[in-house]
């Protein structure tokens, strides 16, 4: 979709792309580029009236796109071959993409960039990667937080805010050497029950699942194979409101799909996980 009024009306465009759509970025009026399921990105030169396809690989899975200048951009995410955090940069407005190391196995979900050097890029597990040289190297920093953390904006390059699961809000003054968290918003209990997907998934060997309850409750996290045996319990024990986060180490078992299950008072929920060794 496409506005040109300020969103008063809207203009439905094709890509010629028929998987989702993750994410897309403008440097300026015409150009721009969008990020999909799969390790494509589409890119268009005249405001979105025409896209160009472009195939990265599929087993790149994309989720976040930052544009530096029409020349350079970064992308985020993961791969699902020797499973690790992705980083993909292009120095010609995107015609070609080259890999960066990232120095992290977790899932990347959002970066950005406050200027041509300094930029952040956050992921599961409390990720924050930051590099000063416009990507080309990433540096791990401490996030004091093992939550999913899923976007990040930039004021100037020593000011950036990150926001994540649980209510999670963390601000850097000096460029991400050190993060505070916001102790107003992070420390606001849970209004509900919810079990997130684990991260990183797949894995090997091992993973962490984060839950939140919303009252004290009598709470069991238990691991099943395919055929519904019960493989591991994780929690069984009264939990407090709160957020939780459970390693869960699978160094003893086969490869494949496993199904984790909270339960909490009436509330259950179950979700699927895949072990790739």
């Amino acid at each position: 979709m496409r506005t040109t009024d300020c969103g008063n009306t809207w203009q439905l465009q094709e890509s010629g792309y028929f998987q989702r759509i993750i994410d897309i970025s403008y440097i300026d009026s015409n150009y721009g580029i969008a990020v999909c399921e799969l390790g494509a990105i589409l890119r268009t030169t005249d405001g979105g009236k025409n896209w160009i396809h472009k195939s990265l690989g599929s087993y790149y899975m994309i989720n976040d796109i930052s544009f530096i200048n029409p020349d350079n951009a970064t992308i985020i995410g993961f791969t699902t071959i020797n499973v690790h955090g992705l980083i993909l940069r292009t120095t010609d407005g995107g015609l070609n993409w080259f890999e960066e190391t990232s120095g992290t196995n977790n899932h990347l979900l959002g970066v950005s960039f406050a200027d041509i050097n300094n930029g952040i890029a956050v992921g599961y597990g409390g990720t924050v990667l930051r590099t000063y040289n416009g990507g080309t190297n990433w540096g791990i920093q401490s996030s004091g937080t093992v939550n999913t953390l899923v976007s990040v904006s930039f004021k100037d390059s020593n000011t950036a805010t990150i926001v994540g699961d649980g209510g999670t809000i963390l601000k850097t003054t000096n460029g991400g050497f050190t993060f505070i968290k916001d102790e107003e918003n992070n420390s606001i209990q849970p209004n509900k029950f919810s079990l997130s997907q684990n991260y990183p998934n797949p894995f090997n060997p091992s993973t962490n699942i984060q839950y939140a309850i919303s009252s004290t409750q009598f709470v069991t996290l238990k691991i099943y194979d395919v055929l519904g045996k019960e493989i591991a319990a994780l929690v069984n024990e009264e939990k407090s409101a709160g957020n939780y986060n459970v390693e869960f180490n699978a160094s003893h078992l086969a490869s494949g799909i496993y199904y984790y299950q909270l339960r909490a008072g009436d509330y259950v929920e179950t979700k699927k996980m895949i072990l790739l060794k």
